[in-house]
């Protein structure tokens, strides 16, 4: 049985927004995000372009920040030493291959901390938006919603989409 609080609901949000293998993925956490929009009565939908109130401009305005700091988290998170190319790189070396390594290794810490940062940045502005919400739901919570979170597909499963 998991258990939820403000910050599972920021990863599951991210996770909501992140592009998958499979559309089991997608549905699996946007079903999981709506119903822990409903246990914490909130939603995590941008505010409308259009405000009636200072708090609404407000509101859109750290919006903004949000989408800004989401681009940038994802783009810490889709990269690693065999993308962008890289990968033709690496074949072609031969001795060198293990300082490459080393380096890709440092490369990976850096962004995993960087990563880190990130995400508590992005935590920070949730809870400008919405306030720290103190609440922690459990499996049973979901499940009473009607929301089976033992479902959650595992990519070992969809090897042929990757």
């Amino acid at each position: 049985m998991r258990e939820y609080r403000f910050r599972d609901l920021l990863e599951v949000y991210l996770e909501s927004r992140r592009s998958h293998v499979h559309e089991d993925f997608d549905l699996f956490y946007r079903g999981q995000l709506a119903t822990l929009e409903q246990l914490f009565c909130i939603s995590l939908k941008p505010p409308p372009d259009e405000f009636e109130s200072m708090k609404e401009f407000d509101d859109l305005s750290i919006w903004t920040l949000v989408e800004s700091a989401i681009f940038e988290y994802f783009q810490l998170t889709s990269q690693g030493a065999w993308e962008g190319g890289r990968g033709l790189y690496i074949l072609r070396l031969r001795e060198d291959k293990h300082q490459y390594f080393e380096a890709a290794s440092a490369e990976a810490q850096a962004k995993e901390s960087y990563r880190q940062a990130s995400f508590n940045t992005l935590e920070q502005m949730f809870i400008a938006l919405f306030s720290d919400l103190p609440q922690v739901f459990a499996s049973a919570d979901l499940l009473a919603l009607g929301f089976d979170d033992s479902t959650e597909p595992n990519i070992s499963d969809y090897w042929d989409y990757v």
